[in-house]
C-alpha cells in the first residue's frame, strides 16, 4: 500500500471531479438545487415608474415655496390603483392620488406621503417641498431587461425562487443530484433490530452515520443489503451497484486482512484505483477509484471514526462537486487550543477529534478529548465537536497555540450562540 499525503490525495479526487449532468424541475421543487444556468429577465421591472407610498403626485416644481404659512392647494386630478396600464398625465398645480405599486402619472416626479397633507376633497393643501424622485420606483430600479438577476452556480433558496417566479420562470435548470449507494461488508456486523450480538459482533452504525452526511452533502442514497466476506459476493454487488449510481461507498474490507475482499476485488470488476492509502490518522486504508470514466467508488475503512473522517475528507467534496456547489469543502477555520496536546507518533497527519466554543471576545477555541481518539469511539464525534489538523513531524501543541480546524457539520448548526 503506497500512502499518499492528505493534500495530494483532495486532489486527486478533486481533479478527477466535474458536474454529473443537468436536469429540468419545478420552480416549487428547486429549493436547495444548483442552478445550471444565468437567470435572466426579459422585461424591466417596474415595468413603468411607480409609486412607493400611498400619497400624492406631484410636480416638485408646484412645491418649491410651500410652507405650513403658506401652504400649496393642487387640484385633485385623479386616484390611481395599482394595476393601471396607461398612466395619465398631470398638468401644471394638478395632483393625482396613486396608492403603493400604481404607476406614477406622466409628468410627475415625486409622490408626498398621503399623512404628509390635508385632503380639502377637491384640493390637496401641501406644507413643504419635496425633492425630485422622492417615493418613486423608477423603471427598472428592480432588474432590467437583459440583465442576470441569478447567476448560474447558485444554491437556490427562498429568494431565489421568489426571483425565479418575478421573471416568470415556472421551472429551472438544475445540476443533478448524485446518487450514492451504501455497501456495508463484513461478517461480524449486526443488523438494526437484531437481538443476538453475540461476543464479537458489531452493531452496523456506518451506514446509518453515512446516510447523515450524505444527506449533509446534498446527495441521494440507498443503504444495500449487508455483504458477508465473500469475494465473489463483494464484487458482483459493487459492480452492479456501481452500473446504477453515481458513486458507490463500502465500509471495511480495505485493509491489510486476509478477509478484506474490497481492495482486491475492486480493480478486477474495472475499478481504476486512484489512491489506496493516506498518511491519516484516522482512515489510513481508504480506497478511491474511477469506474468507465463517470462514475466513483470509495472504499472507507470499518472503524466508524476512520469511515466518518474518509467520507468527510474526500466523499463530501466529489458529491459537492458533481452537484454543482460552489462551496465543495467543509468549513476550515482557525481555533485557540485551551489545553496543551500530546500524541506519541507523529508519522501521519492527525485528525483529532476536539470540543469546539465559540465567544464574542476569543472566538473559536477548541479542547482536546485525549480519551476519544481512538478510531473505533464514534463518541468522540457526538455533539460540539470538530477535527484539529496536526501536522506530521508535530507531537505537541501547546495550549494558547493557533492551531487549523475542520469543521464536521455546517457553521449554523453548531449550538454557538453568535450564530
Amino acid at each position: 500500500m503506497k500512502l499518499i499525503s492528505i493534500e495530494d490525495a483532495i486532489k486527486l479526487v478533486k481533479k478527477s471531479a466535474k458536474p454529473i449532468g443537468v436536469e429540468k424541475v419545478l420552480l416549487t421543487d428547486a429549493y436547495g438545487r444548483v442552478l445550471a444556468e444565468d437567470l435572466k429577465s426579459g422585461f424591466n421591472h417596474p415595468a413603468v415608474n411607480v409609486s412607493a407610498v400611498d400619497g400624492y403626485s406631484v410636480k416638485c416644481k408646484d412645491l418649491e415655496n410651500a410652507s405650513k404659512e403658506n401652504r400649496v392647494k393642487l387640484k385633485l386630478a385623479n386616484i390611481i390603483k395599482a394595476g393601471i396600464q396607461n398612466p395619465m398625465t398631470i398638468k401644471h398645480n394638478e395632483t393625482a392620488l396613486v396608492f403603493t405599486g400604481a404607476p406614477v402619472p406622466v409628468g410627475a416626479d415625486a409622490v408626498v406621503m398621503r399623512e404628509d397633507v390635508q385632503d380639502l376633497g377637491n384640493e390637496i393643501a401641501f406644507e413643504r417641498p419635496i425633492s425630485q424622485g422622492k417615493n418613486i420606483r423608477f423603471v427598472g430600479e428592480d432588474f432590467k431587461k437583459g440583465e442576470t438577476v441569478v447567476k448560474k452556480g447558485t444554491t437556490i433558496g427562498a429568494a431565489e425562487i421568489g426571483m425565479a417566479a418575478e421573471i416568470n420562470r415556472s421551472y429551472l435548470f438544475v445540476y443533478r443530484i448524485p446518487t450514492v449507494s451504501i455497501i456495508p461488508t463484513g461478517d461480524e456486523l449486526l443488523d438494526l433490530g437484531d437481538s443476538s450480538p453475540g461476543t464479537s459482533a458489531i452493531r452496523d452504525s456506518n451506514s446509518y452515520t453515512l446516510t447523515g452526511l450524505l444527506r449533509q452533502a446534498g446527495a441521494k442514497f440507498n443503504i444495500c443489503r449487508r455483504l458477508k466476506d465473500d469475494p465473489i459476493q463483494t464484487a458482483q454487488a459493487i459492480k452492479s451497484e456501481l452500473e446504477r449510481s453515481d458513486i458507490v461507498i463500502t465500509t471495511g474490507g480495505v485493509s491489510a486482512g486476509d478477509y478484506d475482499f474490497v481492495k482486491k476485488v475492486a480493480p478486477e470488476i474495472g475499478v481504476d484505483i486512484v489512491f489506496h492509502g493516506v498518511l491519516q490518522k484516522p482512515g489510513k486504508p481508504i480506497l478511491f477509484g474511477r469506474y468507465k470514466n463517470n462514475k466513483y467508488f470509495f472504499g472507507l475503512p470499518g472503524f466508524p471514526v476512520s469511515s466518518t473522517v474518509g467520507f468527510l475528507l474526500y466523499a463530501y467534496p466529489l458529491i459537492r462537486t458533481l452537484g454543482g456547489f460552489a462551496d465543495i469543502e467543509l468549513p476550515r477555520i482557525q481555533a485557540t487550543l485551551t489545553e496543551d496536546f500530546h500524541r506519541k507518533k507523529a508519522k501521519r497527519e492527525e485528525l483529532a477529534r476536539v470540543e469546539i466554543a465559540y465567544s464574542i471576545k476569543d472566538g473559536f477555541s477548541v479542547k482536546p478529548d485525549t480519551k476519544k481518539q481512538g478510531s473505533g469511539i464514534l463518541t468522540g464525534m457526538v455533539g460540539e465537536r470538530a477535527l484539529m489538523d496536526v501536522p506530521i513531524g508535530v507531537t505537541d501543541i501547546k495550549k494558547g497555540s493557533k492551531v487549523k480546524v475542520i469543521l464536521i457539520k455546517p457553521i449554523s448548526s453548531f449550538s454557538f450562540g453568535f450564530f
